[in-house]
C-alpha cells in the first residue's frame, strides 16, 4: 500500500481520452487512443501527482484497447498494478453502435438519443439487451446505488 496513513479509501474514475477515428457512438468497437487522446489522459492523470507519484495502489482498466493501453503504460511508469475488469468494458450499442450523433438523428429522430445520455438504464439503443442487474435496476439519475 503505498499511503498507509490513509483513513479512507478513494476511487479515481478516469475516462478514456479521444479514440481513433473522432466522435461516434462507439460502445463496445475496440479503437485505440489517437495521439490527442493519449496526451488527453497523460495530462489528466500527471495533474494528479504528488511529489512524482501517483496517489494510486493499483489501476483497473475496461479491456478495451482505448483504455488499457493506457493503463498499462502509466502502471509500468508508476510500477502499479494493472488488472483488467470485463465489467468495465462499454455497453454495446446496437444499431448505433459506430454511428454519429447526427447520422442517429437523421434515422430515428431526436426524442430516443436525447433521453439516452439522462436515463440511460430506461432508453437503451434499439436491439440492445439489458446487460447487468445493475443497468436493468437502476433507479435513475440522481439517485444513489
Amino acid at each position: 500500500m503505498r499511503f498507509p496513513d490513509a483513513e479512507i479509501t478513494t476511487i479515481d474514475l478516469l475516462r478514456h481520452g479521444e479514440p481513433v477515428g473522432g466522435r461516434m457512438l462507439r460502445g463496445s468497437t475496440d479503437h485505440p487512443l489517437s495521439e490527442t487522446g493519449w496526451q488527453q489522459v497523460t495530462d489528466a492523470v500527471m495533474r494528479q501527482t504528488v511529489d512524482g507519484h501517483l496517489p494510486y495502489d493499483a489501476i483497473v482498466t475496461s479491456p478495451l484497447t482505448r483504455c488499457r493501453e493506457f493503463a498499462l503504460w502509466l502502471g509500468e511508469e508508476f510500477a502499479l498494478p494493472v488488472q483488467m475488469e470485463e465489467a468495465f468494458a462499454e455497453l454495446h450499442l446496437g444499431r448505433w453502435e459506430g454511428k454519429t450523433h447526427a447520422q442517429v438523428f437523421a434515422e430515428e429522430g431526436t426524442e430516443r438519443m436525447s433521453a439516452f445520455g439522462s436515463i440511460l438504464p430506461r432508453c437503451l439503443p434499439p436491439a440492445v439487451k439489458p446487460c447487468t442487474p445493475l443497468i436493468r435496476d437502476w433507479p435513475g439519475p440522481g439517485s444513489s446505488y
